[in-house]
């Protein structure tokens, strides 16, 4: 039984490992070089932090250079062999033509699980800080766009200005960047690219802070914008004075929880477990806990006056403020209150006195705009009739109420599976609600669709790890059977299924949150290819050589 050329395998492997490592050096320069240089031309990034992210794209390039570096390692060292006559050696030495691409096959394996192990645990990491060099700054993206003259957007304002000069922050108020603009134009566009409102003013200030939102575990950069001397107008008036004016604020994204690719393998899984922890999922994660909330306030409100005809609300300044009414009926977000043989009665019990009104009609609205107060009721009342002879009102409004027993803190605590479940039940017994319907929908959406980039993500992490098997294990075999030519011109026989399989897997990523199933089988063709490919190359060794 013939030896397997150990010895020859250990210096084929080493001559490509080192091509390898010149190879993936200089295309990953290149391609990180490339991937600095629109952040630096626009402004985002000054130019010491250039380079740093220039230094931070070579890991994130990597997985996209590495097929390419081990297929051209592995087509130079076998087109070198055959060059040199070796395989023809080593074949009258009884080792078969096959044998000779073990090495490129395990450096393409080994490439595969460096790949691998980067997509997964270090990538996500890295570019992480690449994206805080480019958006953790809102202060210069604010002043490159002034040195260029372009306008820069922040929460649906365009802002020009003839002038930028960075202040000093002021740590005691919590300011962590300021800007002093001259010469500035303000104006809100909008959907449809109409202006609404615009100002003017010779100085503005610009001040950024960093604040926690409500319910938001990590701290968000928050622009505000004051103009002195201002002039301006809004959609169809004139032109007016309108002296200081604050603009904002205006909240700058966090781009880390948006992207499944910025998130390691461990916490892609933490991630489809917990759905919430994505911005855009626990947007209508939110909406959906404010539609139950409403829902369940109503139900509380109708509930009492049905059985004790009395509804009991805080009045939001300690006080306490009880409503009689007949009947009450939910309908289109609000309670609309049934007079009962005297009307209805309000009783409002302060501090100083106690107050009590007479209505003919009334209405109570529930509101659940911001978490941090709750659910807030608007109470309106129609022909009140006030105690004392004191004249009547034709519409008395009380806004500001509260509930003792909120339920929209508890709401806002659950989890994106426990509200979709508490959805569902509230729309058994009411098929009807088509605004809950609606966002439920929207919810489950953007989840299942949250679950597919996840799936993507993580199957192109797979697929570029896969391909550099293959591509390295072709180039190999295309290199000993094509003897002649050069080693470019050889290299080219595998480049272009190398390329299309690169373009084929990110391609496939970004169908699979549309079409699961094309998007995967898009994916993995490219790969698929190439391995079809790479084994009926190797398995043609055995005949004759291509000259």
């Amino acid at each position: 039984m013939q030896r397997p050329p150990r010895r020859y395998w250990r210096a084929l492997t080493g001559e490509v490992w080192r091509l390898v490592g010149v190879t993936a050096a200089v295309l990953t320069a290149i391609v990180a070089f490339s991937a600095g240089v629109r952040p630096l031309a626009e402004g985002r990034l000054e130019p010491a932090d250039a380079l740093r992210f220039m230094g931070l794209a070579l890991i994130p390039m990597l997985q996209f250079t590495a097929p390419f570096a081990a297929g051209f390692a592995a087509t130079l060292s076998h087109h070198r062999l055959v060059s040199e006559n070796e395989d023809l050696a080593l074949e009258a030495a009884g080792v078969p033509r096959r044998t000779i691409l073990a090495p490129a096959a395990l450096t393409g394996l080994a490439m595969a699980l460096i790949v691998a192990a980067l997509a997964h645990l270090a990538i996500p990491h890295v570019l992480r800080s690449m994206q805080a060099l480019v958006t953790r700054d809102a202060a210069r993206v604010l002043i490159g766009a002034v040195e260029r003259g372009e306008a820069a957007h922040f929460g649906g304002f365009a802002i020009h200005a003839d002038r930028a000069i960075r202040g000093e922050p002021d740590r005691a108020r919590g300011i962590t960047d300021r800007l002093f603009l001259f010469g500035v134009v303000a104006y809100e566009e909008t959907p449809d690219g109409e202006i609404r409102a615009e100002v003017a003013a010779e100085r503005a200030e610009v001040l950024l802070t960093s604040e926690r939102r409500p319910g938001e575990e990590r701290p968000a950069t928050v622009v505000r914008m004051l103009l002195r001397g201002a002039v301006g107008r809004r959609q169809g008036e004139a032109l007016g004075e309108v002296g200081s004016v604050t603009i904002g604020p205006w909240v700058v994204p966090d781009a880390f929880e948006d992207s499944p690719r910025l998130h390691t393998f461990g916490e892609l899984r933490e991630l489809a477990r917990r759905p919430q922890m994505h911005p855009a999922v626990d947007v209508r994660r939110r909406a959906l806990a404010r539609a139950l909330a409403l829902r369940e306030v109503a139900d509380r409100v109708v509930a009492g006056i049905e059985s004790e005809g009395r509804a009991v609300f805080g009045d939001g300044r300690g006080g306490r403020l009880t409503v009689w009414a007949g009947g009450a009926e939910a309908r289109d977000g609000a309670i609309e209150l049934t007079p009962g043989p005297g009307g209805i009665s309000l009783e409002r019990a302060g501090a100083d006195a106690t107050e009590t009104l007479t209505a003919r009609a009334g209405r109570i609205t529930p509101d659940a705009g911001d978490p941090a107060e709750g659910v807030r009721a608007t109470l309106e009342l129609i022909g009140v009739q006030r105690p004392g002879g004191a004249p009547p009102s034709q519409r008395v409004e009380i806004p500001g109420l509260t509930l003792a027993d909120d339920p929209l803190p508890g709401l806002m605590s659950r989890s994106t599976g426990a509200l979709i479940e508490r959805a569902r039940e509230r729309l058994a017994r009411d098929p009807d609600d088509a605004a809950l319907e609606a966002a439920l929908a929207d919810l489950q959406w953007r989840v299942r669709r949250l679950h597919r980039e996840i799936l993507g993500n993580d199957q192109q992490r797979w697929a570029l790890a896969a391909a550099c098997v293959f591509i390295a294990l072709l180039s190999a075999a295309v290199a000993l059977r094509r003897r002649q030519g050069g080693a470019l011109q050889v290299y080219l026989w595998s480049f272009f299924p190398a390329l299309a399989a690169v373009v084929t897997i990110s391609g496939g990523e970004n169908a699979v949150p549309d079409n699961p199933a094309v998007g995967l089988a898009v994916l993995w063709g490219g790969v698929a290819t190439l391995a079809g490919l790479s084994l009926i190359e190797a398995r043609r060794l055995s005949g004759p050589m291509i000259p």
